[in-house]
């Protein structure tokens, strides 16, 4: 079956359609979500293999004005931190009718957490303190490139085992880092913090601390630490699905989700967290295996 990403573009009316079908050729289907759709394609110059995000409508990114022309969000954001090594490189973006079509790096031999977790249960303390800390670098350089996520979860993370590497993908929720708390919400509901559904507004690095922290239970449990909004207000996770971690780990997850925000961890020391920083050593010696 022949593989199409649009459908309803005359070609000899659509510039960047007629641009887009020279440069690259349709592989396969990579994934799906709400917005749009991810497929493999391939540079008929180079041979080479790239990710294409088509968003379905583009007049659902918010633009923003650069070099004095208003650009999609996604791939403001994109531009600004793809030099990082834990994000997908961008390579270029066409707007074609209706759609965005957004071009990143193929990441071969990654698979998203979700599905490898899914697929494989939880971690191990090693490998899930190897992502965590990459979650928490790569979330660091997007604050200081002046970027929020706002949507850190399994999906959005690429994840290969072969050297415990990911990338941090879909910038469909980003913003512009705000000094002012967020009333409107954007992300996924269960990874969104208390705060906002008891105050209707919530800081972007609390609001990180506390996806990060629900990010990092599941990689431990291999469950999502809240599955309801009165969950996340009231009752709190089931902390009997981690008893079988490191104090360690433990109590860096138990830190993340303070419902009280004045209590949570601040995102600045999160790198400091015995867990995650340089000085811990056990952790090195335990085995990669038993839970892979």
């Amino acid at each position: 079956m022949k593989l199409k990403i649009f459908t309803s573009c005359a070609p000899s009316r659509n510039n960047q359609l007629d641009s887009f079908k020279r440069r690259y050729s349709i592989q396969s289907k990579l994934g799906e979500g709400a917005f749009g759709d991810v497929f493999c394609v391939q540079s008929r110059k180079s041979k080479m293999k790239y990710a294409a995000k088509v968003v379905k409508n583009k007049k659902q990114q918010d633009i923003i004005l650069q070099n004095d022309e208003y650009v999609p969000m996604e791939v403001w954001a994109l531009k600004r931190l793809s030099s990082h090594p834990n994000i997908s490189t961008f390579t270029e973006h066409h707007e074609i009718k209706d759609k965005l079509v957004i071009i990143t790096e193929h990441l071969e031999g990654y698979s998203d957490l979700f599905d490898h977790i899914e697929e494989h249960g939880r971690l191990t303390e090693l490998r899930a303190r190897n992502v965590i800390k990459q979650v928490v670098d790569v979330i660091g350089f997007c604050f200081k490139m002046g970027v929020d996520h706002r949507d850190i979860k399994e999906e959005n993370i690429m994840y290969n085992p072969a050297g415990d590497q990911i990338k941090l993908i879909d910038f469909g929720s980003a913003s512009v880092l705000s000094k002012h708390p967020y009333r409107l919400v954007r992300g996924t509901d269960i990874y969104i913090p208390p705060e906002h559904y008891l105050y209707n507004k919530y800081y972007p690095r609390p609001g990180a601390v506390w996806a990060i922290g629900c990010l990092a239970f599941c990689c431990l449990s291999s469950f999502t630490p809240f599955t309801s909004i009165n969950q996340i207000v009231s009752t709190g996770p089931d902390w009997s699905l981690m008893a079988h971690c490191l104090d360690e780990s433990f109590d860096f997850v138990k830190c993340c989700l303070k419902t009280d925000e004045k209590k949570r961890m601040p995102f600045h020391m999160m790198r400091h967290h015995v867990w995650i920083s340089d000085r811990i050593e056990e952790l090195s010696n335990l085995e990669l295996e038993c839970s892979i």
